[in-house]
Protein backbone atom coordinates (compact mmCIF):
# COMPACT_ATOMS: atom_id res chain seq x y z
CA UNK A 1 0.00 0.00 0.00
CA UNK A 2 2.85 2.38 0.84
CA UNK A 3 4.49 1.51 -2.48
CA UNK A 4 1.32 2.43 -4.41
CA UNK A 5 1.03 5.76 -2.60
CA UNK A 6 4.69 6.56 -3.21
CA UNK A 7 4.39 5.64 -6.90
CA UNK A 8 1.40 7.93 -7.41
CA UNK A 9 3.23 10.70 -5.58
CA UNK A 10 6.15 10.38 -8.00
CA UNK A 11 3.81 10.49 -10.99
CA UNK A 12 2.13 13.67 -9.81
CA UNK A 13 5.51 15.20 -9.05
CA UNK A 14 6.62 14.45 -12.61
CA UNK A 15 3.40 15.92 -13.96
CA UNK A 16 4.00 19.19 -12.12
CA UNK A 17 7.71 19.44 -12.87
CA UNK A 18 7.80 18.67 -16.59
CA UNK A 19 6.90 21.52 -18.96
CA UNK A 20 3.39 21.27 -20.33
CA UNK A 21 2.49 22.06 -23.93
CA UNK A 22 -0.19 24.62 -24.47
CA UNK A 23 -2.03 25.18 -27.76
CA UNK A 24 -0.07 28.33 -28.51
CA UNK A 25 3.22 26.51 -28.09
CA UNK A 26 4.63 29.06 -25.61
CA UNK A 27 6.44 26.34 -23.69
CA UNK A 28 7.45 24.28 -26.72
CA UNK A 29 9.30 26.83 -28.87
CA UNK A 30 6.78 26.09 -31.64
CA UNK A 31 6.74 28.31 -34.73
CA UNK A 32 3.58 30.39 -35.30
CA UNK A 33 0.93 29.01 -37.66
CA UNK A 34 -1.45 30.79 -40.03
CA UNK A 35 -4.45 28.77 -38.84
CA UNK A 36 -5.52 25.37 -37.58
CA UNK A 37 -8.25 24.97 -40.22
CA UNK A 38 -8.06 25.23 -44.01
CA UNK A 39 -10.49 26.54 -46.61
CA UNK A 40 -10.38 24.88 -50.04
CA UNK A 41 -9.80 27.42 -52.81
CA UNK A 42 -8.92 25.06 -55.65
CA UNK A 43 -7.83 21.51 -56.50
CA UNK A 44 -4.76 20.42 -58.41
CA UNK A 45 -5.42 17.05 -60.08
CA UNK A 46 -2.43 14.81 -60.91
CA UNK A 47 -1.47 11.27 -61.91
CA UNK A 48 0.78 9.53 -59.37
CA UNK A 49 2.71 6.29 -59.12
CA UNK A 50 4.16 3.80 -56.62
CA UNK A 51 3.03 2.64 -53.18
CA UNK A 52 4.44 5.77 -51.49
CA UNK A 53 2.25 7.95 -53.73
CA UNK A 54 5.13 10.30 -54.26
CA UNK A 55 5.87 10.25 -57.96
CA UNK A 56 4.15 12.08 -60.79
CA UNK A 57 3.29 9.92 -63.81
CA UNK A 58 4.12 11.21 -67.26
CA UNK A 59 2.98 8.46 -69.60
CA UNK A 60 2.57 4.92 -68.21
CA UNK A 61 2.31 3.01 -64.92
CA UNK A 62 1.27 -0.40 -63.59
CA UNK A 63 -2.45 -0.20 -62.80
CA UNK A 64 -1.91 -1.45 -59.22
CA UNK A 65 0.46 1.48 -58.58
CA UNK A 66 -1.73 4.17 -60.09
CA UNK A 67 -3.20 6.93 -57.93
CA UNK A 68 -5.25 9.97 -58.85
CA UNK A 69 -4.03 12.82 -56.66
CA UNK A 70 -6.37 15.49 -55.33
CA UNK A 71 -4.19 18.29 -53.96
CA UNK A 72 -6.16 21.08 -52.33
CA UNK A 73 -5.13 24.70 -52.73
CA UNK A 74 -6.03 26.25 -49.39
CA UNK A 75 -6.15 29.28 -47.15
CA UNK A 76 -5.63 28.76 -43.41
CA UNK A 77 -7.73 30.25 -40.64
CA UNK A 78 -8.41 29.75 -36.94
CA UNK A 79 -11.63 29.15 -35.03
CA UNK A 80 -13.25 32.49 -34.23
CA UNK A 81 -14.87 31.10 -31.09
CA UNK A 82 -12.35 30.80 -28.21
CA UNK A 83 -12.13 27.35 -26.70
CA UNK A 84 -12.73 27.04 -22.96
CA UNK A 85 -9.55 25.97 -21.15
CA UNK A 86 -9.56 22.40 -19.91
CA UNK A 87 -8.89 21.70 -16.25
CA UNK A 88 -6.77 18.78 -17.45
CA UNK A 89 -4.47 20.90 -19.62
CA UNK A 90 -1.93 21.31 -16.82
CA UNK A 91 -2.28 17.76 -15.49
CA UNK A 92 -1.95 15.67 -18.64
CA UNK A 93 0.78 13.27 -17.52
CA UNK A 94 0.96 11.44 -20.85
CA UNK A 95 1.50 14.56 -22.95
CA UNK A 96 4.08 15.97 -20.59
CA UNK A 97 5.92 12.65 -20.36
CA UNK A 98 6.25 12.43 -24.13
CA UNK A 99 7.29 16.05 -24.57
CA UNK A 100 5.98 18.85 -26.76
CA UNK A 101 3.89 18.43 -29.87
CA UNK A 102 3.54 21.53 -32.01
CA UNK A 103 0.48 22.54 -33.98
CA UNK A 104 0.80 22.91 -37.74
CA UNK A 105 -1.21 24.66 -40.44
CA UNK A 106 -4.50 22.91 -41.16
CA UNK A 107 -4.18 20.42 -38.29
CA UNK A 108 -7.95 20.45 -37.65
CA UNK A 109 -8.93 19.98 -41.30
CA UNK A 110 -11.71 21.82 -43.08
CA UNK A 111 -15.38 22.22 -42.33
CA UNK A 112 -16.07 21.49 -46.00
CA UNK A 113 -17.24 18.03 -47.10
CA UNK A 114 -17.60 16.16 -50.37
CA UNK A 115 -21.12 16.53 -51.77
CA UNK A 116 -20.21 14.32 -54.71
CA UNK A 117 -17.16 12.88 -56.44
CA UNK A 118 -17.77 11.91 -60.06
CA UNK A 119 -15.08 10.14 -62.08
CA UNK A 120 -16.00 9.38 -65.69
CA UNK A 121 -13.92 7.18 -68.01
CA UNK A 122 -13.58 8.45 -71.56
CA UNK A 123 -12.60 4.99 -72.85
CA UNK A 124 -13.85 1.46 -72.17
CA UNK A 125 -12.23 0.58 -68.85
CA UNK A 126 -13.14 -3.12 -68.98
CA UNK A 127 -16.20 -5.15 -69.89
CA UNK A 128 -18.04 -3.78 -66.84
CA UNK A 129 -17.33 -0.08 -67.40
CA UNK A 130 -17.60 1.39 -70.87
CA UNK A 131 -16.74 4.82 -72.27
CA UNK A 132 -18.88 7.48 -70.62
CA UNK A 133 -19.56 5.40 -67.49
CA UNK A 134 -19.03 6.75 -63.99
CA UNK A 135 -16.33 4.66 -62.28
CA UNK A 136 -16.13 6.40 -58.89
CA UNK A 137 -17.08 3.12 -57.18
CA UNK A 138 -13.86 1.40 -58.26
CA UNK A 139 -11.68 3.95 -56.46
CA UNK A 140 -10.70 3.99 -52.79
CA UNK A 141 -9.25 6.92 -50.86
CA UNK A 142 -5.91 7.20 -49.11
CA UNK A 143 -4.31 9.95 -47.02
CA UNK A 144 -1.12 10.16 -45.02
CA UNK A 145 -1.87 9.71 -41.35
CA UNK A 146 -5.38 8.38 -41.87
CA UNK A 147 -4.65 5.46 -44.20
CA UNK A 148 -7.07 3.89 -46.68
CA UNK A 149 -10.82 4.49 -46.60
CA UNK A 150 -13.95 3.64 -48.57
CA UNK A 151 -14.58 6.64 -50.82
CA UNK A 152 -18.32 6.04 -51.26
CA UNK A 153 -18.91 5.72 -47.52
CA UNK A 154 -16.79 8.80 -46.86
CA UNK A 155 -19.04 10.85 -49.15
CA UNK A 156 -22.36 9.37 -47.98
CA UNK A 157 -21.55 9.80 -44.28
CA UNK A 158 -20.60 13.47 -44.75
CA UNK A 159 -17.14 13.07 -43.27
CA UNK A 160 -15.04 16.19 -42.76
CA UNK A 161 -11.92 16.46 -44.90
CA UNK A 162 -8.83 16.39 -42.69
CA UNK A 163 -6.01 16.15 -45.24
CA UNK A 164 -4.84 18.59 -47.88
CA UNK A 165 -3.83 15.71 -50.16
CA UNK A 166 -6.02 12.73 -51.05
CA UNK A 167 -5.00 9.92 -53.37
CA UNK A 168 -7.56 7.72 -55.13
CA UNK A 169 -6.36 4.22 -56.05
CA UNK A 170 -8.00 1.60 -58.24
CA UNK A 171 -9.82 -1.48 -56.94
CA UNK A 172 -10.60 -3.20 -60.25
CA UNK A 173 -8.36 -4.44 -63.05
CA UNK A 174 -8.73 -2.67 -66.41
CA UNK A 175 -8.40 -4.30 -69.80
CA UNK A 176 -4.64 -4.21 -70.33
CA UNK A 177 -2.92 -2.30 -71.70
CA UNK A 178 -5.40 0.48 -71.03
CA UNK A 179 -5.42 4.13 -72.01
CA UNK A 180 -6.79 5.83 -68.90
CA UNK A 181 -8.50 9.10 -69.70
CA UNK A 182 -10.69 10.59 -66.98
CA UNK A 183 -13.03 13.47 -66.36
CA UNK A 184 -13.11 14.31 -62.64
CA UNK A 185 -15.78 16.46 -60.97
CA UNK A 186 -15.56 17.36 -57.27
CA UNK A 187 -18.58 19.02 -55.63
CA UNK A 188 -18.33 20.39 -52.10
CA UNK A 189 -21.20 20.89 -49.66
CA UNK A 190 -20.79 24.69 -49.87
CA UNK A 191 -21.66 24.69 -53.58
CA UNK A 192 -18.11 24.91 -54.92
CA UNK A 193 -17.35 22.66 -57.91
CA UNK A 194 -13.96 21.76 -59.35
CA UNK A 195 -13.44 19.68 -62.48
CA UNK A 196 -10.68 18.56 -64.79
CA UNK A 197 -10.26 16.46 -67.90
CA UNK A 198 -7.10 14.49 -67.20
CA UNK A 199 -4.43 13.82 -69.80
CA UNK A 200 -4.43 10.20 -70.92
CA UNK A 201 -1.86 7.76 -69.52
CA UNK A 202 -1.29 4.06 -70.14
CA UNK A 203 -2.03 1.46 -67.46
CA UNK A 204 -0.07 -1.77 -67.82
Amino acid sequence: MKFKISFLTVLFAIGFSLPSCSDDGLNCNCPPIEGEYFDIKGIDFAHHSDTELCCLVIDEVAWQDYALGLHFEVDYYSDLVPKAPSIWSEFDLMSTAYGCSCLYNGISGTEEMFEAVTIITQNDYNENYLAGDTITSIFQGHTEGYGTFNLQEFIEENEMIYAEDIWLTLLETPSLPHELELQVIIELNNGETYQREMDAIILE
